[in-house]
């Protein structure tokens, strides 16, 4: 449950975030000198139960870092610019208050209360929201100013320059104003996403677009993918040819040095004409810019890669991803947002459903009293006239 209040008092633990992880216990503080936390570090310092980070630099300094977004989101007391010398000011192991924008110390001393170790600025969920999506827009006006001009020179869509290739293809699957869930890989974690999406699926008919390796599992949950999206490189990206038969779109990426092997078991496994792209980005990242670039009306992220992988195209690959999200923006949804709205939208449904519910019966309950009866003859009087 978030805190209600800015003033917390724990044992402060100072170092680098990710590294604080480890050692953070609940009511902690992290003491930090920097604060560009992606996602999966927040959620990780969310699960220790700490009670406040107190970061020397701004929390939010590039647009892709999301994590201050989660931990403001999970009621952490945040403070941020409070200065490069914040960590040398905070033993690791003291006790500290954080109170407003100031930490304090708090570990016995006469003076406890009134000696400041470090100064800042109360950063709640509001501000940081606001400062993530500044820091989106100036990067993608900057991105724009760097890019356009030359695009267009070349004929080239920004989604090819994201992707770093040419020619996305047109997909044969109609995507337009439909919603679309993109499902790069299959574990565990993916599975209860599945489970939660089941609802949203059923009922909304969206798109289903799978990296190769996930389309098998995919279907094992019953879904059947519309798009289908192999790695050359990678045979474990090529589905089996039952599912290559039902799908309305193979795509095919390689990196240009020639056919992949992955090209020869499509045409064996019955899928004669994949598009075929020529790209170093991931196949999460093409799937996604092809279906914002079909017009789909909303994106569902299921087992999305976070950060780039190990592997000898992760600089390149890294760029894409992060060119990737920065285009498709507010599109992109997971799981858990997708029922949360749903959820919204039946409960409201069902709140409509249940006043006529309610008015019928009431009807029903009229028609059988005196003062009903001459009031339907009334009415039904009143139409006979009308028509």
């Amino acid at each position: 449950m978030p805190r209600t209040t800015s003033d917390v008092t724990g044992t402060a633990r100072t170092g680098v975030l990710v590294d604080l992880v480890a050692r953070l216990k609940p009511g902690d503080v992290a003491v930090v000198a920097h604060a560009d936390v992606d996602r999966e570090v927040a959620a990780a310092v969310v699960a220790t139960g700490a009670a406040a980070v107190v970061s020397g630099a701004p929390f939010v300094g590039i647009a892709t870092a999301s994590g201050p977004e989660v931990l403001a989101e999970a009621g952490l007391v945040l403070v941020d610019h409070a200065g490069p010398e914040l960590v040398d000011a905070v033993e690791d192991g003291q006790r500290v208050r954080v109170v407003g924008g100031e930490l304090r110390a708090a570990d016995g001393h006469e003076d406890d209360g009134n000696r400041v170790l470090a100064r800042g600025r109360v950063a709640d969920l509001a501000l940081v929201r606001s400062e993530l999506e500044a820091q989106r827009s100036d990067l993608v006006a900057e991105l724009d100013d760097m890019v356009v001009r030359s695009v267009e020179d070349a004929g080239l869509s920004r989604d090819e320059v994201a992707l770093g290739t040419v020619g996305l293809p047109s997909l044969r699957t109609e995507v337009r104003r439909r919603p679309a869930v993109v499902v790069a890989r299959v574990g565990p974690a993916e599975q209860d996403d599945l489970r939660v999406l089941r609802p949203f699926v059923r009922e909304r008919g969206p798109v289903l677009v799978c990296a190769g390796g996930a389309c098998d599992a995919l279907v094992a949950e019953g879904w059947v993918p519309d798009v289908v999206v192999v790695t050359g490189g990678d045979p474990g990206s090529v589905p089996s040819a039952d599912i290559l038969a039902v799908v309305g779109d193979v795509v095919l990426l390689e990196n240009g040095d020639g056919p992949s092997p992955e090209r020869e078991a499509l045409r064996r496994a019955g899928a004669d004409d994949p598009h075929v792209v020529i790209t170093p980005a991931a196949a999460d990242d093409v799937a996604l810019l092809l279906a914002h670039r079909e017009g789909a009306s909303l994106l569902v992220g299921v087992g999305l890669r976070s950060r780039a992988q190990d592997d000898p195209e992760a600089d390149r690959r890294s760029e894409a991803s992060f060119l990737t999200r920065l285009e498709i923006g507010s599109h992109l949804v997971d799981a858990e947002t997708v029922r949360t709205l749903h959820s919204s939208r039946r409960n409201t449904l069902q709140l409509v459903l249940l006043v006529l519910a309610g008015f019928t019966a009431l009807l029903a309950a009229l028609s059988v009293t005196e003062v009903g009866r001459s009031w339907f003859d009334d009415l039904g009087t009143t139409l006979g006239g009308l028509l």
